[in-house]
């Protein structure tokens, strides 16, 4: 093991595992459905039943996602956007959104996050003092250490503002994942 390609690799596994568990922790905190999109991305869907306006239930109104950056860092961002999305390219897509909408009565996608950049403000405020967050128009960018502070922090405000978590709210959140102690 002390030869061969396990033991170059074995500093960037270590590194991965490091980054990806602290995410996997506000992840298991998050009473959503959360779904691994690929390595070191995940999307937390929620939003209140029959939001899609067909009256049939739907937990996916809304999303977040979680994506390990390089640099030990996680971006946290409404996932209605994209973070390749360039400022270009942002408004035909937005008015073939709306093409479709008036198509179908349906939204395309995910919808915004109601008062998301109230959300961004919190989570920011929350990590401030525990070393790197910043953030940017779409979400949040943390260190991985800092990720359950400031994930927790923007879930809470995103639960307020989407009314997500009373008894009788009639919210569709889906999955709580369990805890290990």
């Amino acid at each position: 093991m002390r030869q061969g390609r396990l033991a170059d690799a074995l500093p960037a596994l270590v590194s991965v595992l490091r980054d990806t568990v602290p995410v996997l922790e506000v992840l298991a905190r998050i009473p959503a459905r959360a779904v691994p999109k690929t390595a070191g991305w995940w999307r937390v869907m929620f939003g209140p039943r029959g939001s899609t306006g067909g009256g049939a239930p739907s937990a996916t109104k809304h999303a977040l996602d979680f994506r390990v950056l390089t640099g030990s860092r996680v971006a946290v961002f409404d996932a209605s956007e994209s973070l390749f999305r360039s400022v270009h390219l942002q408004q035909p897509q937005q008015s073939q959104q709306q093409d479709a909408r008036s198509r179908t009565g349906a939204p395309v996608g995910f919808c915004q996050i109601p008062e998301f950049g109230r959300a961004i403000d919190d989570a920011v405020a929350a990590g401030r003092g525990r070393g790197t967050v910043a953030g940017i128009k779409i979400g949040v960018v943390c260190g991985a250490a800092n990720v359950v502070v400031v994930g927790e922090a923007l879930w809470a405000s995103i639960a307020r503002a989407c009314g997500l978590g009373g008894n009788d709210s009639g919210d569709d959140v889906v999955v709580k994942m369990e805890e290990g102690d």
